[in-house]
């Protein structure tokens, strides 16, 4: 009987369920994770692949404010989205279009330190359609 109940279990945590947005359409994602969106009347998959952080440390002095750039995948296609003070001297914005579906960079986390290098990164964004 044990054993029949530990399976039940690893069988429905295994499972993916999509991530139910909120009416205000955030969603959290860490670096390589990829969740399934319920929208109002279709699901997505969004994935984060990569995030370059530039952004001048908040206990440090620099020469520029700099940008966090995060890439996504989603709908087959990859983009870049950009969040920051000098993302007018990027060729990304903060927001993309596809097929009806926006997604805007909300927040890069967590904000640079000289101390903070090594840590894991995530995003916010908001998803509508």
């Amino acid at each position: 009987m044990k054993n029949i109940t530990l399976f039940l279990i690893i069988i429905l945590t295994s499972c993916q369920s999509a991530t139910l947005v909120p009416s205000e359409g955030i969603v959290d994602l860490s670096l390589n994770e990829a969740k399934e969106i319920q929208l109002e009347n279709e699901k997505i998959k969004l994935t984060l692949t990569k995030i370059m952080d530039s952004r001048c440390p908040e206990d440090a002095t620099c020469v520029r404010a700099g940008e966090a750039i995060a890439s996504f995948t989603f709908d087959n296609q990859s983009f870049d989205l950009c969040i920051g003070p000098d993302c007018n001297l990027a060729t990304t914005v903060n927001f993309k279009t596809i097929n009806g579906i926006t997604i805007k960079l909300i927040e890069v986390n967590p904000l640079p330190k000289t101390t903070n290098g090594d840590m894991a990164k995530s995003v916010v964004v908001k998803v509508e359609n």
